[in-house]
């Protein structure tokens, strides 16, 4: 038992991690199942830098970053989704001058179609009713836990312990944020 969770450590991690989240369910609304939108906004940040960076390596300290972002956005009033959106889009930026998409070693393109579409959706869920912004983020969070799964079988743009840690995450959050949204429809 304990070599499995030593093997499968960013499993663990995640499924902690979506159990902390999850634990104010019970009693939240349908508009915290939306603001779970960080959730996949964080992500779209680290895939995005890991690519520019062509370091799988990087993805972890890339998280670190994203989190020391997201508190300096909310210390200055900032919605940490929209901050967290633009700070992407300077990575972006810096990936399409560094021509990221003609790289061998990183599918670019899906990357950039990829940072694209999460980060419409986590942006959108903040601006839609609160049950449509929670089917988003549950169903953008389930999409992204596939996308986890597909990096981590190919090996490719994050190192695997995060993409599996990702997956478990975002899986569990995601149907959880979708039983929120559920049960508050009534």
């Amino acid at each position: 038992m304990w070599s499995a969770l030593a093997r499968h450590w960013p499993a663990a991690v995640g499924a902690v991690l979506a159990a902390v989240v999850a634990y104010e369910f019970p009693n939240a609304t349908a508009a915290e199942g939306a603001e779970q939108a960080l959730i996949i906004a964080i992500p779209v940040f680290v895939y995005l830098t890991a690519a520019v960076l062509d370091r799988p390596r990087s993805s972890w300290p890339a998280l670190g970053a994203s989190l020391i972002v997201i508190f300096g956005f909310g210390t200055l009033g900032i919605d940490p989704v929209a901050g967290l959106a633009t700070v992407s889009a300077v990575v972006l930026v810096v990936g399409v001058a560094q021509r990221l998409w003609r790289r061998r070693t990183t599918p670019a393109t899906v990357q950039i179609l990829g940072a694209v579409g999460f980060g419409t959706a986590a942006l959108l869920a903040l601006h839609v009713s609160p049950t449509l912004g929670g089917f988003l983020v549950g169903i953008g969070l389930l999409a992204h836990a596939v996308w986890d799964v597909i990096h981590y079988r190919r090996t490719i743009v994050v190192a695997r312990s995060l993409a599996e840690f990702c997956a478990v995450l975002d899986t569990l959050v995601g149907l959880a944020v979708i039983a929120l949204t559920v049960a508050t429809m009534g």
